[in-house]
């Protein structure tokens, strides 16, 4: 028998006893707890930036306030962290 013929027979099924399955499970748990955490990250770097915007009744006052909001620091590192984010998202595996 040459090794092209042993090559070519089927394999024996080989009892895996749920391992494979739980390999599975075990990768979809902590690819949805990466996600979460990134979402609780992008929660918590949006919350410091809303909570110091002025509520005013009106939109003028929020305009006004608003026009300068580039040049304040908040919003600078939001920004970053937001970028630091995008980066670390969760990316489909490819081979």
């Amino acid at each position: 028998m040459t090794l092209d013929e042993l090559l070519s027979q089927p394999l024996a099924r080989v009892r895996d006893d749920g391992f494979s399955a739980r390999v599975a499970l075990a990768a979809l748990r902590r690819r949805q707890r990466r996600q979460t955490l990134l979402l609780c990250a992008g929660l918590a770097a949006l919350l410091p930036p809303l909570a110091m915007l002025p509520l005013a009744e009106s939109g003028d006052v929020l305009a006004a306030s608003l026009a300068g909001a580039p040049l304040q620091p908040y919003l600078s590192l939001l920004a970053a962290g937001l970028i630091l984010l995008w980066a670390l998202r969760p990316r489909p595996f490819r081979l």
